[in-house]
């Protein structure tokens, strides 16, 4: 008998782990990508500079199995401001064709950001940690402040607030 429920006890703790661990590679890949191609550079920046979009490597990467899409983005840090709050961010800019399933299971608030290819938008999705630390909530404006050779400000304006549940992702994007 105590062999059975060894046993059991150790089928359900497997059960648990293979669950938890499937939970947070799929929210790691929703968050970034499971393979991301940037310029190769001798710096350990979180931005990356562009690389050229008129070669033929996206159709070629398109027709790998398990290529489920290929998406273009830009990250930029900065700093977000609000009232006498100041945090740390990674803004990650998305194109027109970026598949938003991943945060629409994740939108507690609001709606997901306006992205166009044809113009720029200011709507930004945030999550909840974040809101709650510098007391925003849906179409609160907000500033942010890049850091770059001069430095540059935007107002942008929160258009959702997510929650993933996996507070160290949430505390910077």
């Amino acid at each position: 008998l105590s062999v059975s429920i060894g046993i059991s006890v150790m089928l359900i703790a497997l059960g648990v782990i293979y669950g938890f661990k499937k939970e947070i590679s799929t929210a790691l890949g929703g968050f970034g990508a499971h393979v991301t191609i940037t310029a190769l550079e001798g710096n350990n920046s979180l931005e990356t500079p562009p690389i050229t979009t008129d070669v033929n490597y996206p159709s070629k990467i398109s027709q790998l199995d398990n290529v489920k899409n290929i998406h273009k983005f830009a990250r930029k840090a900065g700093i977000v401001k609000n009232d006498n709050v100041m945090e740390g961010i990674m803004l990650k800019g998305l194109g027109q064709d970026f598949d938003w399933s991943f945060y629409e299971q994740m939108l507690i608030r609001g709606s997901l950001p306006r992205v166009s290819d044809s113009m720029r938008t200011r709507d930004v999705l945030i999550s909840e940690v974040m809101a709650k630390r510098l007391n925003l909530d849906t179409a609160s404006k907000v500033e942010m402040i890049f850091i770059q050779n001069q430095p540059r400000r935007d107002l942008y304006k929160v258009s959702g607030i997510y929650r993933s549940n996996f507070e160290e992702m949430d505390k910077i994007l």
